[in-house]
């Protein structure tokens, strides 16, 4: 009865309603509530301690973004003279201009020709050679675009100063920790997206669940179409019981947050404000990546695994999907905000710039 209980609850995740205003499948409801996050089995010294946070409730892209929705929402972008060009790199128009996407390198898969966005290869495939910034601006450019043909998001996004309200109910990369507690699905203590406790990470995963270097895969050292992993019904134990998909590996995630590995000793392990929004700087200046991809090894699929990256840096191995805040509740409430952590003294030598 558990087994049955559990699979009629996983088909009701990966089946549930889409939201159509979407483009990459929709977006899939995370629910409020705490949640342990960091690493149990102390494999990564970033990691630790483990520590409750509690965030509200919020709306993730099922999928990573795909090359079809970059083309989608930069051209409407480049139609609204919102972008500007120089060689490959496709920078923003307004505000303070930063390198948001880099055409023409593998597996980009994406071409500007003529006032077009041009897609070269599987339109589902996940778009690599995004900046942090680019990743940014593709949240700005999607709300501005829906609410241009009728949604009511409040814009999230300050190209000026690539600072995030929010309070606002438009679209965003992910806190670190919605991030992560995306990611577990529920799961407490295991080290991937599905089930998978115990002290070695190693035995849970192969080629079949997720997409990693020599994993196996059909598509071994190489990114796989979003969502890949989900297309057929598979066991239990590969899928994230929200109905996320490809959460574990295929390209690294960015996320709004800036890194600092030792951010998670600031508080006590029950003493964490609510909706963590990171630090409000960097030791390393980078921002946090997640998920693992497809050129990195199995360990760093880890729900628990941080990594990070210069925000201004594109690779053949980073991609993003986004969040949304929900709407209002029935009092009329908003919930909680995102908070930024207080400063900390930095050790000597690695203060952020």
């Amino acid at each position: 009865h558990i087994f049955l209980l559990s699979g009629l609850l996983l088909i009701i995740a990966l089946c549930g309603a889409q939201d159509v205003s979407t483009p990459d499948g929709g977006m899939v409801s995370i629910p409020a509530g705490p949640f342990d996050m960091g690493d149990p089995q102390g494999l990564d010294g970033h990691s630790i301690p483990v520590h409750t946070v509690d965030t509200d409730g919020f709306y993730m892209d099922r999928t990573e973004i795909t090359v079809q929705s970059v083309a989608q929402v930069f051209q409407w972008a480049s139609d609204h003279h919102l972008l500007s060009f120089r060689g490959y790199e496709v920078m923003n128009a307004n505000g303070s201009p930063q390198v948001l996407l880099v055409l023409s390198n593998w597996p980009c898969g994406l071409q500007f020709s003529n006032g077009n966005f041009l897609v070269t290869g599987d339109p589902q495939m996940p778009c690599p050679w995004i900046t942090w910034y680019g990743a940014v601006a593709h949240c700005f450019f999607r709300t501005a675009m829906e609410n241009a043909r009728g949604s009511n998001y409040g814009q999230c996004i300050d190209l000026d100063t690539w600072s995030c309200d929010f309070s606002k109910t438009g679209y965003r990369l992910p806190t670190e920790a919605e991030w992560e507690k995306a990611t577990r699905g529920g799961l407490v203590g295991h080290h991937f997206p599905w089930t998978s406790a115990g002290a070695d990470p190693i035995p849970h995963i192969d080629g079949s669940k997720a997409n990693y270097i020599d994993s196996g895969d059909p598509f071994d050292n190489a990114p796989s179409p979003a969502g890949y992993y989900a297309r057929t019904f598979a066991p239990i134990n590969r899928v994230n019981l929200h109905g996320l998909q490809d959460m574990a590996g295929n390209l690294w995630e960015w996320c709004w947050d800036w890194f600092d590995g030792y951010s998670y000793g600031r508080f006590s392990t029950n003493g964490w404000p609510a909706n963590p929004a990171g630090p409000s700087a960097s030791p390393w200046a980078s921002r946090v990546m997640r998920g693992g991809s497809w050129f990195t090894i199995p360990q760093h699929l880890r729900c628990a695994y941080r990594s990070y990256m210069e925000p201004d840096m594109a690779t053949p191995f980073t991609g993003f999907r986004a969040v949304r805040r929900e709407p209002l509740t029935t009092d009329g409430s908003r919930g909680r905000t995102p908070s930024m952590l207080p400063s900390v003294r930095f050790p000597k030598g690695m203060e952020g710039e």
